[in-house]
């Protein structure tokens, strides 16, 4: 399954490199037109055409429902945020939402201190869970998928990493909100955005914070990439503004997909909409991706933290189920 995984990201290659602080990104570009034909959550939302909403009224955490009314196939990432309803959620996986249909989404909850209702139905935050908590969240799920194949996170480790987060930008929030964070940090992240302009062709980053691999992040469609690169990209503005490294490497090698994911143990699951799962698996890495008739559609790796941060994910979700 890796060889078949690889085979296809060759159409993929970093391009110039781009740095403002800590912060180094390759752009990844396409060399081959785009296998897929779906839109992002943003354009689906602005064109009324899929509506998020809690399960029931009485609402819970660990899920939401998608109705997709429109003709088009649907995106929504990992990490990727919705606000309002009874709380803010994020995606625990990435899932293709087909058109004319009903989804069950598993989130995350990034709000803690909030269950009532601010709107009937979501919409898109414009934020992304950064990579350092994303890699928690990905961890996290494969346990859950290991242990009896559904996608559910580990709730509580969230919401600490996100109160932790608060501490560290001084941004306390009456809501315990994540988003609170990020827009308490909007002028910082604007700087960012301006020095890291999207390139021709674009379809994901490679990013290094000071010399250290910071997280991939990509999509098959340049133009769906368009929709989300404000939103990962401040992803890992957040991470770059925590660290304490003030300059990148100033070396020019180009990053190798090749290398990234040599000797990955993929496990493979049925995906939550569309396509086929593949959960990836290293010693020193996390990741997944999501493949629709048998090209990726996303993929995403980061940097993992540690064996014991995997060994209580699990323990956790056995205690879940026990």
């Amino acid at each position: 399954m890796i060889k078949v995984l690889l085979d296809k990201l060759v159409s993929y290659e970093a391009g110039v490199p781009q740095s403002y602080g800590a912060l180094r990104i390759y752009p990844m570009l396409g060399k081959a037109y785009c296998p897929h034909d779906y839109i992002s959550l943003r354009k689906a939302l602005e064109a009324g055409e899929i509506h998020i909403s809690e399960l029931s009224q009485s609402g819970s955490v660990p899920e939401l429902k998608v109705i997709n009314q429109g003709k088009h196939t649907v995106l929504i990432l990992a990490g990727e945020e919705l606000r309002g309803a009874k709380q803010n959620r994020i995606l625990n996986t990435t899932v293709l939402i087909a058109p004319l249909s009903e989804t069950i989404l598993p989130v995350t909850c990034t709000e803690a201190g909030r269950w009532s209702y601010q709107s009937k139905e979501f919409s898109e935050s414009g934020n992304m869970m950064q990579p350092s908590l994303k890699s928690k969240l990905l961890h996290s799920v494969s346990a859950s998928y290991r242990i009896d194949r559904s996608a559910r996170s580990d709730q509580h480790e969230v919401w600490a990493d996100i109160a932790l987060l608060q501490q560290e930008h001084a941004s306390p929030s009456l809501t315990g909100a994540m988003a609170d964070v990020y827009e308490s940090s909007k002028n910082k992240l604007e700087d960012f955005q301006k020095s890291f302009p999207l390139t021709a062709g674009q379809c994901g980053i490679y990013a290094l914070i000071g010399k250290r691999f910071a997280g991939l992040d990509l999509v098959s469609s340049p133009e769906v990439w368009q929709d989300l690169y404000d939103k990962i990209l401040r992803s890992y503005a957040m991470d770059a503004l925590r660290s304490q490294e003030q300059y990148p490497p100033q070396n020019d090698s180009r990053p190798s997909l090749e290398e990234l994911l040599k000797d990955a143990r993929l496990s493979e699951f049925d995906g939550i909409g569309l396509g086929k799962e593949l959960r990836i698996e290293k010693p020193n890495l996390t990741g997944s991706a999501l493949l629709w008739n048998d090209h990726p559609v996303h993929l995403s790796v980061f940097p993992h933290q540690g064996n014991e941060s995997r060994m209580n994910n699990e323990r956790f979700h056995r205690g879940m189920r026990s």
